[in-house]
């Protein structure tokens, strides 16, 4: 891996209908196909009756003062960056719907996963 450095930037997630979660093997973290939630034998590391679930990942845009750098994100860092669009995620869909809904800020994470997002 090469040197890392540190960069200020404004996260901006480049399209909102992208898909914000893919399925991997519970055991070994690799993609299966299979739907979350759902028992199957993974071929990757060979687990047998193994649960389906969700790894997040999805591409931002990364503003900063030279221009903008375009990224995809998964693994641990994406569940930072996703937590406070909450909010902007559930306005958007509300405004796409035409729907008029008062959102608490505890019922914004059960809106999320009726979403699968």
């Amino acid at each position: 891996m090469g040197k890392t450095y540190w960069i200020k930037a404004i996260p901006t997630i480049v399209d909102i209908n992208q898909t914000f979660y893919y399925s991997v093997c519970e055991h070994c973290g690799k993609g299966g196909g299979a739907p979350i939630g759902i028992l199957y034998d993974c071929h990757q590391c060979t687990t047998k009756n193994i649960k389906a679930v969700p790894k997040a990942k999805f591409t931002i845009q990364l503003a900063v003062n030279s221009g903008f750098l375009t990224e995809y994100v998964q693994d641990k860092v994406n569940q930072y960056l996703l937590k406070p669009s909450t909010l902007l995620i559930t306005n958007y869909l509300i405004s796409k719907y035409d729907l008029l809904l008062l959102v608490s800020e505890a019922s914004q994470e059960s809106i999320m996963q009726l979403l699968g997002l």
